[in-house]
């Protein structure tokens, strides 16, 4: 079996998962086997997982070390590491922007971080566990509730 799975990302039909503390790795599930058919060590603590429409990226925050790892999802190599937040864990891509949006759990920030790496960060509460992004607005629940962010006037347009 795949034993824990915190998050996951259907791509294509392929189906992406990471666990937090079930195994270290980023998986390609093989839905009809029900096993993992390729993998990658990702390291502990893996709580988030995102996929950055037409660049082939996954994003998978670093909870502890403060960073996004990316990796290519056709091959699942390392990519290259982003800017993230302590306690990184909910994810997601705005493809307006190009960037990734990352909430700090215990930091109690957003951050925003561009594939060119420039990033912006938001105080927004903490306890931060999920993020929907719908049109150019960002909604997120947590500690203070339900919030929301105009991403245009934080962070302008493209």
């Amino acid at each position: 079996g795949l034993g824990s799975v915190e998050e996951i990302v259907i791509v294509g039909g392929r189906v992406y998962a990471v666990a937090l503390w079930g195994a270290p790795w980023l998986v390609e599930i093989d839905l009809e086997a029900h096993r993992a058919a390729r993998s990658r060590f990702a390291g502990d603590f893996n709580w988030g997982l995102a996929w950055a429409p037409g660049t082939d990226l996954l994003a998978v925050p670093r909870f502890l070390e403060r960073r996004l790892d990316l990796y290519d999802r056709a091959t699942l190599e390392p990519r290259g590491r982003l800017r993230g937040e302590f306690g990184g864990r909910p994810v997601l891509f705005d493809p307006l922007r190009q960037a990734f949006l990352v909430a700090g759990t215990f930091s109690g920030r957003l951050r925003a971080v561009g594939l060119d790496g420039r990033s912006s960060v938001l105080p927004v509460g903490g306890l931060v566990r999920s993020l929907v992004l719908h049109q150019d607005r960002l909604y997120f629940g947590g500690r203070c509730g339900v919030g929301s962010v105009d991403l245009g006037a934080w962070l302008g347009g493209p």
